[in-house]
């Protein structure tokens, strides 16, 4: 299973202090869980059904809130910087531009105008920069050059994908449009899995307890779903779980919350 990138991860004080409390062997199974689900490997078995329900039940939801917050994070920190360089780019395009009309004695009259009336070129590098975040620009290209345009990617189904998203995983909730950053992940994970294996990754969400919600209260989405760590994780069965739990095990996860609720544990 892939390594997480992050160098950190949270540990809760209410955590330590029911990991404190166990006997040796269990705090030591538990504590392992924890790591392995932090540096991307195969959880290992926890012989206690009490310990057990409680990682999965308390601590796994955190764990798995806090890495989506950090995608997060991380995904609007490179936008940013992308949008920065092409900013800097549209720029050095526009005084390329200006210089071209000044050196060139065809157009000394026509760069004169050009001059004179900078706040239009003014406009057109908004206009350009506002392509970044999704605004129509379709008549300010300053640059007529087609050779560094990225090809068209209509050979990835997003309507497909996202029609047998709403289909398939009924619990979750529909996803009504793909912006251009979900098509930019949906192409890197079309490309790595296909529509066979899209497919099984739908499929296996919603057969899982733990990530349909139907186990508590959290429930994956549909960005969380398509991100490569966990889609990767879905794939290899991270998630399967029964369906259905002994009533045994709700009640003994049960009274462990009450005690984290009361300050016992």
């Amino acid at each position: 299973m892939k390594e997480k990138q992050k160098a950190t991860f949270l540990m809760y004080l209410s955590w330590a202090k029911y990991i404190y409390s166990l006997p040796e062997d269990l705090a030591a199974q538990l504590a392992k869980a924890i790591c392995a689900v932090e540096i991307g490997e195969e959880s290992p078995q926890i012989s206690d059904t009490a310990v057990r329900i409680f990682f999965e039940s308390v601590v796994l939801p955190e764990l798995v809130k806090n890495d989506q917050k950090y995608e997060e994070i991380r995904q609007k920190r490179s936008e940013y910087g992308k949008m920065k360089g092409k900013n800097q780019e549209t720029d050095e395009s526009i005084s390329q531009h200006k210089l071209a009309y000044a050196d060139t004695s065809k157009h000394k009259s026509a760069y004169a105008s050009y001059s004179e009336s900078e706040s239009e070129s003014e406009s057109v590098s908004e206009s350009v920069s506002g392509s970044v975040s999704g605004k129509d620009n379709t008549n300010t290209d300053v640059s007529k050059d087609t050779s560094c345009r990225p090809p068209a990617d209509d050979r990835v189904p997003y309507s497909e994908i996202r029609e047998l998203f709403n289909s398939t995983c009924t619990s979750l909730p529909h996803i009504l449009s793909l912006s251009e950053s979900r098509k930019r992940v949906l192409r890197s994970l079309y490309k790595r899995i296909g529509m066979d294996g899209i497919r099984e990754l739908f499929q296996k969400a919603e057969a899982s307890d733990f990530l349909s919600g139907r186990s508590g209260d959290w429930q994956a989405s549909f960005d969380w779903l398509i991100k490569a760590g966990n889609s990767q994780k879905v794939l290899e069965g991270n998630y399967d779980r029964q369906k259905h739990q002994p009533q045994s095990r709700l009640a003994a996860a049960d009274s462990i919350l009450d005690a984290i609720a009361r300050g016992e544990a």
